[in-house]
């Protein structure tokens, strides 16, 4: 018969009531991800009064590993938008903004690799999804910035301050 561990009194509003409980609709911060969604069924200490939840690091371990699979599926997801947005066809004129192995000269990624994260078979690193992101926000103006950029990127330095200075 499993030994049932006694409700502990909760630092908050002092009642007698904090037991490990499920819950739906919870997020954490993860990594770089400010709501990560906790899974369902995971146990976390919990007020049943004023809803504190505490943390232990048993607890906290087996949290991390629960969500490790979940920031992958986010992080994949994310960037299957991003690129999907970014490639996509524009429905007037049937061409795409741009293409993937285009994308992938201007970003320096090896040919295939927004295939194989398109696919899934792939994982996106955590730098590389936000700037998907932001390229997918404004194509047009943040594409022509990041190749102006890369073309600076090759200049000496003073020759790069003047241009900036006639820009201005």
């Amino acid at each position: 018969m499993p030994i049932k561990k006694s409700p502990k009194r909760c630092l908050r509003c002092n009642s007698v009531s904090v037991r490990p409980r499920r819950g739906v609709g919870r997020t954490r911060h993860y990594r770089v991800l400010a709501q990560l969604p906790i899974p369902d069924d995971f146990e976390i200490p919990t007020c049943g009064r004023c809803g504190s939840e505490y943390s232990e690091e048993s607890i906290d371990r087996k949290l991390d590993q629960a969500l490790a699979s979940v920031y992958l599926d986010s992080l994949q997801a994310l960037a299957k938008a991003s690129i999907g947005r970014l490639t996509e066809r524009d429905p007037e004129t049937k061409r795409r903004f741009i293409s993937q192995r285009r994308l992938e000269l201007v970003l320096g990624l090896s040919q295939g690799y927004l295939s194989r994260l398109l696919s899934g078979h792939g994982t996106p690193s955590a730098p590389l999804v936000p700037l998907l992101g932001l390229l997918s926000l404004s194509p047009e103006q943040t594409l022509h910035e990041v190749q102006r950029f890369w073309r600076l990127a090759s200049l000496p330095l003073s020759t790069e301050n003047s241009t900036q200075k006639e820009s201005l």
